[in-house]
């Protein structure tokens, strides 16, 4: 097969794609066996991973709507503290000292908050809120996150030998329409690579 072929053929599954994620609920679909459905479980803390900030620097609609979740399940004395994690090495402010602000505001009493504000992603996420775990010498933490992460985090968290229940917001499985339903579709896809890829690092 000769290069104008190939490209071709790229440009023609390209548009493919692009057609089926815009008309058919895949980002649906495809971010159903990246979720595990666990009920919360009482615990010494409830960790809430941040899904980032706006450009303005408030609360992503992902962190809000964990945040939210963990504040109510703290409220409703599933964990003795609330473990904030999400920051930047270069941006400011960081995405745990906004959701501690937040909490904060929420009636969460500043002695019932951690925070970890240096992880930029996932799996720094759940690396550093393990070494916290370790240092105090949990037994089990109740994790909140996004649906779509659920398998990985509860990957990553036993694969260190924490016991850790992981949950997500209500109505927090990808099911949005058009434009947006075509970049929750991309986004499930890279979650995909993104397991894959951890899998593929312990082998």
């Amino acid at each position: 097969m000769n290069l104008k072929k190939i490209i071709f053929a790229f440009l023609g599954f390209t548009l493919i794609f692009l057609i089926a994620a815009w008309f058919f609920p895949l980002n649906y679909y495809l971010a159903l066996p990246l979720t595990i459905k666990e009920s919360p479980q009482p615990a010494d803390a409830v960790v809430v991973l941040s899904g980032g900030l706006t450009k303005k620097g408030d609360l992503g609609e992902s962190t809000r709507e964990r945040l939210n979740l963990g504040i109510h399940l703290w409220k409703n004395d599933y964990g003795r503290y609330l473990l904030l994690s999400g920051g930047s090495f270069t941006r400011e402010p960081k995405d745990a000292s906004v959701m501690a602000k937040e909490a904060l505001k929420k009636g969460v009493p500043a002695p019932a908050l951690l925070l970890e504000s240096s992880s930029e992603n996932t799996y720094e996420n759940v690396l550093l809120t393990a070494n916290i775990y370790y240092q105090n010498r949990w037994k089990k933490i109740l994790v909140v996150t996004s649906a779509y992460h659920t398998l990985r985090v509860k990957k990553m968290y036993t694969d260190r030998g924490i016991n850790a229940t992981v949950v997500y917001p209500a109505g927090e499985l990808p099911n949005a329409r058009g434009l947006l339903r075509l970049r929750q579709t991309i986004v499930v896809i890279e979650e995909y690579l993104k397991l894959f890829h951890y899998l593929i690092g312990k082998l």
